[in-house]
């Protein structure tokens, strides 16, 4: 995952609690269209962590994690993106 290189962001793992449902969207660079994948449901206890699966190639990546409802909450202890490089550099 080496400067220039255009990446395949595979898995989402979190451990996170709270209440509501968590929404999950990526995006890249250059005002391109995000992408967002299916919300996790949340509970203020939780024994595990939680896999979300994604589908998302680009050279940078950003994620934003938001709520769906205006008094809902969350807390986010552990954040692991899964990526695959999957070109050394940008074709063309």
């Amino acid at each position: 995952m080496g400067d220039g290189a255009i990446n395949h962001y595979h898995l989402v793992r979190m451990r996170a609690r709270g209440e509501g449902n968590l929404r999950i969207i990526m995006a890249a660079e250059d005002d391109l269209p995000e992408t967002e994948y299916e919300p996790i449901a949340l509970t203020v206890t939780t024994g595990r962590q939680r896999d979300r699966l994604t589908n998302f190639q680009t050279q940078y990546m950003s994620m934003t994690l938001k709520t769906t409802e205006k008094d809902e909450w969350f807390r986010i202890d552990r954040v692991a993106i899964f990526a695959k490089s999957m070109w050394a550099e940008y074709p063309g």
